[in-house]
């Protein structure tokens, strides 16, 4: 159980790294399209958000929307299914081990 959780952390850094590239990406696209009127850090709270599916609507304007659903689609279905995925591959690993282990 212990080495599993070690092997998840492994490889749970790569993907904050690429969660974080897209995250600073969808903040760069905000910041363009808001045309620098809302701060940079507002920018990055709302597509760090939207990551976890919370996010403020009001905040959202003209050709925000649709970067807001490419941010949704992008950050939010596809890294997820990225996170589970890279977990089940690192549980059938270190489950092979332990049969490969004990036989």
């Amino acid at each position: 159980m212990t080495y599993m959780l070690v092997e998840v952390a492994k490889n749970l850094g790569n993907f904050l790294i690429v969660l974080m590239y897209s995250s600073l990406g969808f903040t760069f696209l905000y910041f363009i399209i808001f045309e620098g009127n809302e701060p940079f850090s507002a920018n990055f709270k709302l597509s760090t958000l939207l990551f976890i599916g919370e996010f403020e609507l009001d905040m959202i304007h003209g050709a925000g929307w649709i970067i807001f659903y490419i941010a949704i689609y992008f950050n939010f279905i596809i890294m997820m299914n990225l996170l589970i995925s890279l977990i089940g591959d690192v549980f059938d690993r270190v489950y092979m081990n332990m049969i490969v282990a004990e036989t």
